[in-house]
């Protein structure tokens, strides 16, 4: 939907085939290859995703639920502002500043990506503070102090 809104965005969505309902996989890969502007991916090897979260100007996350995603954390140390349609664990993204929850409106989603996209001093406030985060809670040189401490 983002990406036929958008067809000036180039959208890459990495969507591992749910092998519990593979009709509706085959369906999103059929329709998908309709839109120009839009490449799926089933499979990131781990070693290569930090380029895909580097090389995007905007993480989307469309999970219906989760707890707290890696891929937030992954969005974060790579300063990508992060816009999820339904999840915002302990309203992270909004207390943090790394980004916006949608509350499962597809327009709003819509409007925000807009803004990060064509606002340049908004994203970059946006992708600042994502990088700010990552380097305050996720720094290894941070966290190994604060576990031989502990130990």
């Amino acid at each position: 939907e983002i990406a036929l809104k958008n067809p000036e965005i180039k959208v890459t969505m990495i969507a591992p085939v749910d092998s519990n309902n593979t009709v509706y996989a085959e369906k999103i890969y059929r329709e998908s290859r309709k839109i120009a502007n839009l490449k799926i991916l089933d499979f990131v090897l781990y070693e290569k995703i930090d380029e895909y979260f580097s090389n995007s100007k905007i993480f989307i996350n469309t999970s219906v639920e989760e707890g707290f995603p890696n891929t937030f954390i992954q969005a974060c140390l790579a300063g990508t502002p992060i816009v999820s349609m339904n999840v915002n664990p302990d309203n992270f993204l909004t207390k943090h500043n790394v980004g916006y929850y949608c509350n499962n409106e597809l327009e709003e989603m819509n409007r925000v990506i807009n803004s990060l996209y064509n606002n340049d001093s908004l994203y970059k406030k946006y992708s600042e503070s994502a990088n700010d985060y990552a380097k305050k809670y996720h720094d290894i040189e941070t966290n190994i102090k604060s576990l031989e401490k502990l130990l």
